[in-house]
């Protein structure tokens, strides 16, 4: 997990979302408590017997001790230990059988109002979520095994389901636009690494614009349109995250073959070209460019077919 680009995409809700339209952004206003130190969890897991989970132990050090998070924010490790004013305290983190608790081996770890609550399984989990609606009369179930995967959806469940995903793909064009190349760089990459689950709720003005990010991208990676150095490392970083994504926008065909191209890997220009074949509507287009434009003619002197 690439905590920096967690806390850009917080850093960046946090300028955007102005008005806190964002479910329970109005509580945490995407603003986070300052980490742990990996003594300070250390402290916690011999006071308490128990091993935090991986993921919410790089959570605290790497993030925040709580703050931003799914609904009205995550509570900090000493406030989920004690049940954040809402339950008691538990008793024993790892006694399962403690009549003096109603949660042993769980740390509550956020309110989603109306008395609904989220908790992380400490004993015998990988770091389990469990939702529990019993005020609802829903008996608690499994919301995901990963806490670091359920936390980064939140985000980009944010960034889709509210159109600020829009607004990322806006300015990093307009700053590669103004020649503000790292900069957009920057940004595009962010935005690359938003997911777009089916589970989202997302209107397909947002889904058109969320794939324009990818398409728009490897257009200033190009040397020919930005007089940016031929860099294989970050094209190919930037390759692998909108290839995946091409038969939903087949104009990033065209746009990756252009950069393999920059980068003379003619092999991966002819599968760009195979592929635009069978789902670009626009393939003649490209094929037109391929065959005439002189950055190509390197191309067409390996694959003299073509």
């Amino acid at each position: 997990m690439d905590f920096d680009l967690i806390l850009k995409q917080l850093s960046f809700l946090r300028k955007n979302d102005t008005a806190l339209i964002a479910f329970g952004s109005s509580v945490h206003k995407y603003e986070l408590n300052p980490t742990l130190e990996e003594s300070d969890i250390l402290a916690f897991e011999k006071k308490e017997g128990v091993k935090l989970p991986k993921g919410y132990r790089d959570y605290l050090k790497n993030i925040g001790n709580g703050g931003a998070g799914p609904s009205y924010g995550l509570y900090s490790l000493e406030e989920a230990r004690n049940g954040a004013g809402w339950h008691h305290p538990i008793k024993s983190l790892n006694d399962k059988t403690d009549d003096e608790t109603e949660h042993p081996g769980e740390l509550l770890i956020s309110h989603n109002g109306c008395g609904l609550f989220t908790w992380l399984k400490i004993t015998g989990s990988n770091g389990e979520i469990w939702f529990d609606g019993r005020t609802n009369c829903q008996e608690p179930y499994c919301i995901g095994d990963d806490f670091l995967v359920w936390y980064k959806n939140w985000i980009d469940g944010i960034f889709m389901e509210n159109w600020f995903i829009t607004n990322l793909g806006n300015e990093a064009l307009e700053l590669g636009q103004r020649g503000l190349f790292k900069e957009s760089l920057d940004l595009f990459k962010v935005g690359v690494n938003i997911a777009c689950e089916e589970y989202f709720d997302v209107p397909d003005e947002v889904r058109s614009a969320y794939l324009g990010i990818f398409c728009n991208v490897l257009y200033f990676l190009q040397n020919d349109n930005t007089g940016l150095p031929v860099d294989k490392e970050l094209n190919n970083y930037f390759l692998d995250k909108c290839l995946i994504h091409a038969k939903d926008n087949p104009a990033i065909y065209f746009n990756a073959a252009c950069v393999y191209n920059e980068m003379k890997d003619f092999d991966n220009v002819l599968m760009c070209i195979e592929s635009a074949k069978k789902h670009y509507p626009d393939y003649e287009m490209m094929a037109e460019a391929i065959r005439t434009e002189e950055l190509f003619s390197e191309f067409r002197e390996k694959y003299s077919f073509y």
